[in-house]
């Protein structure tokens, strides 16, 4: 089947794009999608580059099957400010001519990004935000929460690990939007569970590099499970201090992890398009490492 601009840009939002403005831009044959993410900051190894990798790998793919369509792909580092991020996405659509946002990366920004597409008429496409609240209760028609959010990964981590004997909790959460989302739906699901959560801590988000402190906190509460609301270098840096703590550790998911001082125990949540076949898969990863250490590599050469 022959895809127009019309079906791509408005097909999966069920016309949310204004006919004038599709009329203009069928004339055009551009489709412009603007790429916004942490390309310098904590989330980087986990978003950033290999963001970008993935939509071009999309454009690559999209452009082949129909070559009358032009897409053109811009990137931006938000540097997870939401003032910069804003300021971005607003001049994208006001003067770069961008039809569709994607990524975000930063749970902040792409809730306060909502009003700036809703206004525009434009089009979301987050993938790497997780905080529930972009499909509840700041949902709109203009945006499409792609693949994950803190309630998905709660639903499955958190009631299970309690099933497993995880019973009393101690959270330490990121300050921010995905922090609270995050710590907020696995203490509702800790708790249908029949677990409890004896405490929490969250600490200053983008600028905190010694956890120990919460760690000994957690360790002092009577807690047997410590869960980690946060991702990227904090997470990282969450596992390190721990390590000089505590016996051991099981994973929560990609971006939230629980800590068991009495055994050794791995689980998780991943993404991932079971139908492909091997050979597919290879190829797709392949093609994707291929991609990722080039935009790596350009990254590089403009620092």
């Amino acid at each position: 089947m022959k895809i127009d601009r019309r079906t791509f840009v408005g097909g999966g939002v069920a016309a949310i794009i204004s006919a004038p403005r599709l009329a203009r831009a069928q004339a055009a044959k551009t489709v412009r999608i603007g790429v916004i993410t942490d390309m310098s900051g904590i989330y980087r190894d986990v978003s950033g580059p290999t963001t970008v990798a993935c939509a071009q790998l999309a454009v690559d793919e999209f452009t082949a099957a129909n070559p009358d369509i032009k897409v053109e792909l811009l990137v931006a580092d938000h540097q997870n400010k939401a003032d910069i991020g804003l300021g971005i996405i607003r001049k994208w659509f006001d003067q770069d001519g961008v039809d569709v946002i994607e990524n975000v990366g930063n749970s902040s920004i792409a809730l306060g990004a909502k009003y700036l597409i809703e206004d525009k008429n434009k089009v979301a496409l987050v993938t790497t935000a997780g905080s529930s609240d972009l499909t509840g209760k700041s949902c709109s028609a203009n945006l499409v929460h792609w693949s994950w959010d803190s309630w998905c990964l709660a639903h499955s981590t958190a009631t299970s690990t309690v099933r497993t004997g995880g019973t009393k909790w101690f959270f330490i959460t990121a300050d921010y939007a995905f922090g609270h989302a995050a710590e907020a739906d696995a203490t509702k699901f800790v708790k249908a569970a029949g677990g409890t959560v004896v405490g929490s801590v969250r600490y200053p988000y983008g600028s905190t590099t010694d956890y120990s402190s919460f760690l000994l906190q957690a360790q002092s509460s009577g807690a047997n499970v410590i869960g980690f609301a946060n991702a990227g270098s904090e997470l990282i840096s969450c596992l390190i201090d721990m390590d000089l703590l505590v016996a051991s550790c099981f994973r929560l998911s990609e971006m939230a992890l629980a800590c068991n001082t009495s055994r050794r125990r791995v689980a998780g949540v991943n993404i991932w398009r079971s139908k492909l076949k091997f050979l597919e898969r290879k190829i797709f990863s392949r093609r994707f490492l291929v991609m990722t250490i080039a935009s790596v590599r350009l990254l590089k050469s403009r620092s």
